[in-house]
């Protein structure tokens, strides 16, 4: 089975080999993937802690906890539309609990042996001790990222730092990485000459060309393209709002969650969408999609995709369809990945008026069986 997602663009490619469901071009959210400790150091791993916030950005995962410290994250996850007024204008906007991502869920992580994750802990720890930052002063990333043939670019917002720009400079040489320092309206911006490979999720990927850096005062500090750095800076004195419907829905969102995301679709993912057949045809009348996920204590995990079209009978369609792809994926996973096969089984597509809801519950011994088994003394 082969899914082109649109011509001329990367795509989707989707094949069954003796019964086993395989997808080309698949990597992790860092870049990558999780390996051994050697491939997770020096400049490599460098280069993944610094796009790591711009990848949870793009694919849609958050989280919202159930623990006393609740309250205290929800005032830190907020919609502000000043931030997000700074930002270009965007198919994807949202923001990210910091604290939450990285005082919470990567220590419990690494506690519980996931892959990769010690290391990465470790990795950040000391870049924070070279920046001279504490983790807990670090508050939230508001994030806007366009996508254009399923490439992303786009820029991050990253509240409650400012460091010194020497030791910026310092840390990147440390890491060999090269760069070259510009001026736009004031403010000095880092620009890295030898930009790391764009990460990506099947079709998706980052465009990691001109990655930059800047500090913009009030604690802030801006990550992304450079073209929309400059916008940003641009945008201090006067931000330009954002759609009133990303807004409405961001909203509406869990506002204790690591990550809340609305997503517009664009006109030619629409068309992509509608040409390739009746079970994805139905996707096109989604006007914007959002949500977030539930993460508990034991690190269950609960995804919560609202999907919104204009009409009842659209949504309806919608449902139909949705429900023919996750019939279709359990054919296909019949024999193939147990760990697909167990996310694939625990969606649940629900409609309610134009929403369609898609809800994914993931157990917590679902998580504690990526982990690596300790051996028995």
């Amino acid at each position: 089975m082969l899914c082109e997602l649109g011509p001329g663009v990367n795509h989707c490619r989707i094949q069954l080999v003796r019964n086993q469901l395989r997808t080309d071009g698949l990597s992790d959210l860092t870049g990558g993937g999780f390996a051994t400790a050697a491939d997770l150091s020096g400049r490599d791993l460098m280069r993944r802690l610094i796009i790591l916030l711009m990848v949870l950005s793009i694919f849609p995962t958050g989280s919202g906890w159930a623990s006393p410290q609740a309250e205290t994250r929800a005032a830190q996850s907020v919609i502000d539309e000043r931030l997000l007024g700074l930002l270009p204008p965007a198919d994807l906007v949202g923001v990210v609990d910091l604290p939450a991502l990285l005082t919470d869920l990567l220590p419990r992580l690494e506690k519980l042996g996931v892959k990769g994750a010690p290391q990465l802990a470790s990795e950040f720890n000391k870049i924070l001790a070279h920046l001279g930052i504490e983790s807990k002063q670090l508050r939230q990333a508001t994030f806007a990222f366009s996508l254009e043939s399923f490439a992303a670019s786009g820029l991050v917002l990253i509240e409650g730092v400012n460091p010194d720009q020497k030791k910026i400079e310092s840390l990147l040489r440390s890491y060999q990485i090269e760069y070259r320092t510009l001026d736009h309206q004031g403010v000095a911006i880092i620009t890295m000459t030898n930009p790391p490979s764009a990460p990506s999720l099947g079709p998706l990927s980052i465009n990691t060309t001109d990655l930059s850096y800047a500090a913009l005062g009030e604690g802030r500090v801006a990550i992304g393209e450079l073209s929309q750095l400059r916008q940003a800076i641009e945008r201090r004195q006067k931000p330009t709002p954002a759609p009133g419907s990303q807004i409405a829905a961001l909203r509406e969102t869990n506002p204790t969650s690591l990550l809340r995301f609305a997503f517009n679709l664009s006109p030619a993912m629409r068309e992509a969408a509608s040409s390739q057949g009746d079970l994805f045809k139905s996707i096109a009348a989604v006007n914007v999609l959002f949500g977030d996920l539930q993460v508990a204590p034991d690190l269950a995990l609960t995804l919560n995709t609202l999907m919104r079209t204009t009409s009842a009978k659209e949504a309806v369609e919608l449902e139909q369809g949705l429900k023919g792809l996750i019939n279709l994926g359990r054919v296909l996973l019949a024999n193939g990945d147990p760990n697909l096969t167990t996310i694939i089984n625990q969606v649940r597509v629900s409609i309610k008026d134009r929403d369609v809801t898609l809800r994914i519950a993931l157990p917590a011994s679902f998580i504690e069986q990526m982990a690596p088994r300790k051996s028995q003394p």
